[in-house]
């Protein structure tokens, strides 16, 4: 086979060609941070040893593969592939290849949690926390059926929320037929990391087999060593600790290493908190607190659990519920200047003399001078 080459670069994109012996090509686009190093693309490495000509598409920004910029691409990837082409990705790279599907000339597209930041639904409104992902200011991004390739799967995990959300609003348009995979959260890349299952994977696609595929891909998340612990995750953050403790100790008996596995266990926590958050009432405002005080006390020492429900404190406008993980995330982490604003927003939410008291104990036991994290004192934004 031969070597992969740089085959086109430009402001936007680095495109990768690697050579191989199929009457089809494999198109992939990178997911969302990922950003072009040498002749590397996304799933390179198992397209090599399939020996799958294959063509990557690696941006170099957090851009949303707008249409200009991918138009570019068109007469190169024309040059370089089969007739047959498939475009294959995961989460941002998989949106990209629903979006742009026809003006690619793609035959056919196996889409892994596709997922867009930038659209945004009620749903997605009350989950993702950063207000710029607003559809009003980025026009042209939902996926039309003039835009998508003739045969589409996408595969994804129903309970969760974000990508299920937009895997309806991409199905939505037609001819995007949908596997669900319960479970996998937005891994589900990781169901597909042997050669031999993808292999048969785009086998079954070229010839338009979906039970087929839908069998393998949930043969492989029931057999996952990982399998346990998503079902423990998925049991804390129902309420069920008991469940959770039962899977994890089947997770480690299959093998899941303890960071895994505490991993799994934090992150638990932090949608149990989140849910709450989202279906509570401003008549249990008190209960919150408590509520959110109970689980941070879980793991009183991890970072990432103080600083996750910090933050969804504050996106469910439950400031004094939030100054208890946020102290501690703080403490924890004082450098951390995402972590300061944070609590900042919640005393300055609380009232100026409540914020007044404790921003003053807070910089006292924390041994750091305000200036330090460059952030003024929440008392100059009231």
């Amino acid at each position: 086979m031969s070597p992969s080459r740089i085959i086109h670069e430009d402001e936007n994109c680095r495109v990768v060609h690697q050579p191989g012996r199929t009457c089809f090509t494999v198109i992939t686009l990178s997911g969302l941070g990922q950003r072009p190093n040498g002749d590397w693309f996304w799933e390179k490495r198992s397209l090599s040893d399939l020996n799958f000509d294959s063509i990557g598409i690696v941006a170099k920004a957090n851009d949303y593969f707008p249409r200009t910029a991918m138009a570019k691409l068109v007469p190169v990837i024309n040059a370089h592939s089969q007739a047959t082409r498939i475009g294959y990705a995961h989460s941002m790279g998989a949106y990209g290849v629903l979006k742009h599907g026809r003006l690619f000339g793609l035959t056919h597209v196996l889409a892994l949690s596709p997922l867009n930041y930038r659209i945004t639904s009620a749903i997605i409104r009350r989950t993702v926390w950063n207000p710029s992902f607003c559809p009003e200011r980025n026009q042209g991004l939902f996926i039309s059926c003039s835009e998508t390739a003739p045969i589409n799967l996408q595969v994804v995990d129903p309970f969760f929320s974000l990508d299920i959300e937009q895997a309806g609003l991409f199905s939505s348009v037609g001819g995007i037929r949908t596997i669900r995979t319960p479970f996998t959260d937005h891994a589900t890349d990781h169901l597909l990391r042997g050669t031999d299952d993808l292999k048969n994977t785009i086998d079954f696609l070229l010839q338009q087999d979906f039970d087929s595929i839908s069998d393998l891909l949930n043969k492989i998340r029931r057999s996952a060593p990982e399998r346990a612990s998503n079902l423990a995750s998925a049991s804390l953050a129902r309420g069920n600790p008991t469940r959770a403790s039962k899977l994890l100790q089947k997770a480690v008996s299959n093998g899941v290493n303890n960071q895994t596995i505490e991993d799994v266990r934090i992150k638990g926590l932090i949608e149990y908190g989140r849910r709450h958050l989202a279906s509570r009432f401003e008549t249990e405002i008190s209960d919150t607190e408590r509520f959110i005080l109970k689980i941070s006390l879980e793991a009183p020492n991890i970072l990432r659990l103080q600083r996750g429900l910090g933050f969804w404190c504050m996106k469910y406008s439950a400031p004094r519920a939030a100054l208890s993980p946020l102290f501690r995330a703080v403490r924890l982490a004082p450098g951390d200047i995402r972590c300061w604003r944070a609590m900042r927003g919640a005393l300055v939410a609380t009232g100026l003399q409540f914020a007044k008291k404790r921003w003053e104990n807070l910089t006292k036991l924390s041994g750091i001078a305000v200036r330090t994290v460059k952030l003024e004192s929440p008392l100059e934004k009231l």
